[in-house]
């Protein structure tokens, strides 16, 4: 009799799940301004969002705020910042998100042009179903669920504008609700 360890067993009995394929990247549609953004990347292992400095200057956000921080790009080389644009208001389907994102003079990438890091993921509440290849956002009350697969025309998303400055308040006589439509 051979004395057979868990792991040795549950191979033999099929109860280990299947491997699953590469889904790729979670890619979003979004506008900013009246620019349309077909191909947003919801990036999970970026701390910042990340815009290249062409589609910034065509976006047309005034003069990047200068920023002093060094990135080190997948192929460790180091990328110096162009500055870094606050509260960029950017529209995902009917939800609109205020995100800061730094500049990058880099070549815009046919796969993706803006990549949406985790404070905005944060923001907007993302849940991501990996498997089931789905992303949902949410803003207060209103919830959207994006199949990956099946992405939205872009006519779908009206232009938004940009906020150049927001002044914090320290106290409200009563609260302020704010709706996007």
């Amino acid at each position: 009799m051979v004395k057979l360890k868990a792991r040795c067993t549950a191979i033999l009995q099929n109860e280990l799940p299947p491997k699953e394929k590469d889904l790729g990247s979670f890619i979003l549609l979004c506008a900013i301004g009246a620019t349309i953004v077909s191909n947003a990347l919801a990036g999970l292992g970026e701390s910042i969002s990340i815009m290249p400095f062409s589609l910034f200057k065509r976006l047309g956000l005034g003069n990047p705020k200068p920023i002093n921080m060094v990135i080190e790009m997948a192929d460790r080389s180091m990328q110096s910042l162009k500055g870094i644009v606050e509260n960029v208001l950017v529209k995902i389907n009917k939800l609109i998100f205020i995100i800061d994102f730094i500049i990058l003079d880099i070549i815009e990438d046919d796969k993706f042009l803006i990549i949406l890091g985790r404070p905005m993921l944060v923001t907007a509440h993302a849940m991501i179903d990996v498997f089931g290849k789905k992303i949902s956002l949410e803003v207060g009350t209103e919830q959207i669920t994006f199949d990956i697969n099946e992405r939205e025309s872009p006519f779908a998303i009206s232009p938004v504008c940009v906020i150049n400055n927001l002044s914090e308040i320290n106290e409200l006589d009563e609260p302020i609700r704010v709706a996007f439509k």
